[in-house]
């Protein structure tokens, strides 16, 4: 199944840091298969449409000059590759991207890992991606398949995992987020692609994960 999804632009404010804190950068173009019969995520591509050219030959001009980037990934049982180069990250706290996190869960995890803000949830799976920062965890809902059908198929190809956030506060089994065909086409109800029980999208996913195991574990021994 094919999923996509095309954002609106507003906005042309942008950074000339690595990570983009707002703006026409962080607008992503997301596109998503599934498979129907595991529901595991099979191709993703995003494209950042909007990203600023430094090749522009009129520097005296006003008119913005944008490149665009395009990173794609195919994750089957015969074929896992990404466009994507690896890239090793050493800091003894991890950064991750928070998606409108409760605070009780940013008190849990802030002595673990530096937040950083951003916006869209297709770009904050691409810092996570690009190797910008090593986790996009999100406990408040509000992202749907198509937020994350591709970048998960391009994280999957690179070896890392996207699960569901709340077994792992309960300290229960690690669940990988799978996806499912809506009952009716066109789509009635947008709560059947809801990821309501939150999630984590690492590239390194144990390691967050017994991070987050440990945090949970002893945030509840202490109360």
């Amino acid at each position: 199944m094919i999923l996509c999804h095309l954002p609106s632009v507003s906005d042309d404010d942008f950074s000339n840091e690595t990570i983009y804190r707002s703006g026409l950068a962080c607008v992503t173009c997301l596109v998503g298969a599934f498979s129907i019969r595991t529901g595991t995520p099979i191709l993703g591509v995003i494209s950042q449409p909007f990203v600023r050219s430094h090749l522009s030959k009129k520097p005296q001009s006003s008119v913005p000059s944008f490149a665009c980037e395009l990173f794609w990934g195919i994750n089957t049982d015969s074929i896992k590759a990404s466009n994507i180069p690896h890239s090793k990250r050493e800091s003894a706290k991890l950064p991750a991207v928070f998606s409108s996190s409760p605070h009780e869960l940013y008190d849990v995890l802030k002595r673990d890992f530096d937040s950083v803000r951003t916006f869209g949830a297709g770009y904050k799976c691409l810092t996570v991606l690009l190797g910008y920062t090593d986790s996009f965890i999100n406990a408040s809902g509000g992202v749907y398949f198509w937020d994350l059908c591709g970048p998960h198929a391009i994280l999957s190809s690179m070896g890392g995992s996207l699960l569901a956030l709340k077994p792992l506060e309960k300290n229960s089994e690690r669940q990988s987020v799978l996806y499912k065909v809506p009952s009716h086409f066109p789509l009635q109800d947008v709560a059947e692609c809801n990821l309501d029980q939150g999630f984590v999208f690492a590239l390194h996913s144990d390691k967050t994960c017994d991070i987050l195991d440990s945090r949970f574990r002893n945030s509840k021994s202490n109360l």
